[in-house]
């Protein structure tokens, strides 16, 4: 499967998608990289952004910030239910295990489902990603073409930096899966592009951004009790209550 270089791959894209081509973007540093290069391309490039309710204060100021500085093309999702009506109903979401694709459900209701939805209003069928190999273990598996085990996964399982998705009849376009942070970064100074200032609070403890309330993720307590103590508190509340009720203990 061919390596493509990020701005090739989403010149490339742009040219044959035109109007039907968006940018996935989450106000994090790696979409924003991958939304910087398109705009050079194509300015008017609808940029869809899920709105889960759930953002950190330091991510809507940066969202403000570039929609008005960049003149984005900037749509919004706007989820049916609240995440703490998921929580209502299916609970916190539980650790996501290396290697697996498993959903939570509030991924799917506040993110997945509106987008898709967002993308058949707009009549996008393509769509360029952040995802990047080294992020994480999980996707590592997901991007590459070796499973877990250095066998060579089946083609349809193979996603690599651009690949068509039957399921949903949309091209997917992951310019900078073969970037490291350090290309990140650099692409961040080079072009002396504003940064996200989730990041740089509580000494730098966030890689990401994403849903506050997120339990999904091995790190979420260590770095929500530092960041957000009432929150953490909250989500501790609901956790021991939930296993509570998992052992039959009524309080």
């Amino acid at each position: 499967m061919a390596h493509f270089e990020a701005m090739d791959l989403i010149e490339q894209a742009i040219k044959k998608h035109g109007t039907h081509i968006g940018v996935n973007w989450s106000g994090g540093r790696d979409s924003t990289n991958v939304l910087h290069m398109a705009i050079q391309v194509k300015p008017d490039i609808p940029v869809l952004f899920a709105n889960t309710y759930c953002e950190s204060g330091e991510t809507w100021a940066y969202i403000r910030k570039l929609h008005k500085e960049w003149n984005l093309n900037l749509h919004m999702t706007r989820p049916e239910m609240f995440f703490w009506q998921c929580v209502d109903k299916w609970g916190l979401p539980g650790i996501r295990n290396e290697g697996s694709n498993r959903m939570p459900h509030c991924c799917h209701i506040l993110k997945e489902k509106p987008l898709d939805a967002l993308k058949k209003t707009l009549g996008i069928n393509a769509y360029f990603t952040g995802l990047m190999k080294a992020e994480s273990r999980q996707r590592f598996l997901t991007l590459s073409r070796y499973d877990s085990n250095g066998g060579i996964k089946d083609e349809v399982a193979f996603c690599s930096q651009r690949y068509y998705k039957k399921t949903t009849n949309e091209w997917v376009y992951h310019p900078i899966a073969e970037w490291s942070a350090q290309d990140v970064s650099n692409y961040f100074i080079d072009n002396d592009l504003p940064v996200n200032q989730f990041y740089v609070k509580w000494d730098g403890i966030y890689k990401r951004s994403g849903c506050l309330p997120c339990t999904a993720y091995r790190s979420w307590e260590e770095k929500l009790s530092v960041s957000h103590p009432s929150l953490y508190r909250r989500l501790k509340a609901i956790e021991k209550q939930e296993i509570l009720n998992n052992c039959g203990i009524e309080v």
